[in-house]
């Protein structure tokens, strides 16, 4: 009976000790990867375009980041500013959203968009939503709200998630429809992706380097079509529409 207990007694040390491991090893994985995106995103500030000043911002995730791509600062941004001849600063966390931190800290959009408005750009571009799609609609529309009012003093467009094959279908249309509303509340131009023609990494979630070529021009082509970006003078019009 004692050699029983004694051997179950091993058995849940080891299991204890077993859990603890994987704890601490996923923790560390976890900081490491928070380190990975934040050095990749203090490097990933760059004039894209031929302006000696940056013209555009960008406020964005994984996508505006390049992450996975070979060369990340190949990512959609750089294309954009490339159609345009721009410069372009780029403020991007992969994991991160209008609600979404990855577990990183205060990484939101909302949590970013003082230190992009204190670069003055002429436009601000937010992209983002697939790492919004468990957020319920009211928390959703509370982000994109914060986002909107700290950048009152500038031109904002915002551009949503496209179908990535890794995020349900149905929980990437919702996030598109929250955003379109929300937008034509703030009176702010909504450039949805939800048709364009992306092809995708082998995880289904992050674009070719060939389909951010296809996005930054898609996007560019957008902000022209508005009229908008360095070439454009006009004052601010952020202000909700309706409650």
């Amino acid at each position: 009976m004692r050699r029983d207990v004694v051997g179950f007694a091993a058995a849940a040390l080891l299991v204890a000790v077993v859990a603890a491991t994987t704890g601490w090893r996923l923790a560390r994985e976890h900081r490491d990867f928070c380190d990975q995106v934040r050095a990749l995103n203090a490097a990933r500030t760059l004039d894209a375009g031929t302006g000696t000043e940056p013209g555009v911002g960008v406020i964005g995730d994984s996508y505006a980041q390049g992450w996975k791509l070979d060369e990340p600062f190949a990512s959609w941004p750089t294309a954009m500013g490339r159609e345009l001849g721009v410069g372009v600063e780029v403020d991007a966390f992969a994991g991160s959203g209008f609600t979404a931190t990855h577990g990183c800290g205060q990484v939101a959009y909302g949590d970013r968009v003082a230190t992009a408005a204190s670069h003055r750009p002429t436009l601000v571009v937010v992209e983002g939503g697939l790492n919004d799609t468990r957020a319920p609609d009211a928390e959703l529309v509370t982000g994109v709200r914060r986002v909107l009012a700290g950048l009152s003093d500038v031109d904002v467009v915002l551009v949503g998630p496209p179908l990535a094959p890794a995020r349900n279908a149905a929980d990437v249309r919702r996030v598109d429809a929250v955003l379109t509303r929300t937008a034509h509340r703030w009176r702010t131009p909504y450039v949805s992706t939800m048709s364009w023609p992306l092809h995708y990494l082998s995880d289904g979630l992050h674009l070719t380097a060939q389909s951010h070529d296809e996005f930054g021009s898609r996007v560019a082509a957008a902000i022209r079509a508005l009229d908008l970006g360095p070439a454009h003078d006009s004052s601010p019009k952020l202000s909700a529409a309706g409650p």
